[in-house]
């Protein structure tokens, strides 16, 4: 017979906020980003039509198998932008991504930080920098990219959708794996036309 022993209750905040954000990961933000991506294409209705035409055209040269696939989703450019963007202007994590300043203290954006105090980013601030995103950051613009290769990485470097460096979320490729081949994108392509 197997006992079950009682879980300690957490009583440490970070812990407890670290346990809540798992248990919640890869659910709810996925559902977030999908959502995000449906609403921004039925909002735009430029950005739907070209979303629309990339999907018809793949299905008329018969790229797609029956289930769409992440290899078959990853070669539509147009909807890889759909999905860059409606993740850059709706990131599904709005916590601040917190770090600790280093011995000695750091100087940020012009101001001195001393050593052991937490600093932290926000995605839908950062995702909103026009410096970064250009002069309509504010605006769902799939197209910008599309733009260049080396404007594409540039803005990569700053997207915090999955956090960033040693902080990367871990289920980050399996939420884009979800997201792409999504019964969502099967709705597109199947019911919308």
């Amino acid at each position: 017979m197997c006992t079950l022993k009682p879980i300690p209750r957490c009583t440490s905040p970070p812990v407890c906020i670290v346990l809540t954000a798992c248990r919640f990961a890869g659910s709810d933000t996925t559902a977030i980003a999908l959502r995000a991506i449906v609403y921004y294409l039925l909002k735009n209705p430029a950005c739907y039509a070209k979303f629309r035409k990339e999907l018809d055209e793949a299905e008329a040269k018969g790229l797609f198998s029956e289930s769409v696939t992440y290899a078959q989703a990853r070669q539509l450019p147009y909807f890889q932008a759909v999905l860059s963007e409606a993740l850059r202007i709706c990131p599904s994590v709005s916590l601040c991504m917190p770090r600790y300043t280093p011995k000695g203290g750091a100087t940020i954006c012009g101001e001195y930080f001393p050593e052991g105090v937490q600093v932290g980013m926000n995605a839908h601030v950062v995702h909103r920098d026009k410096q970064i995103f250009g002069a309509d950051a504010d605006q769902f613009n799939p197209d910008r990219w599309l733009e260049s290769e080396a404007r594409n990485k540039e803005m990569e470097k700053y997207s915090l959708t999955f956090g960033a460096g040693s902080r990367t979320c871990v289920g980050k490729n399996i939420s884009l794996m979800v997201c792409i081949p999504h019964p969502a994108l099967e709705v597109f392509v199947t019911d919308m036309g």
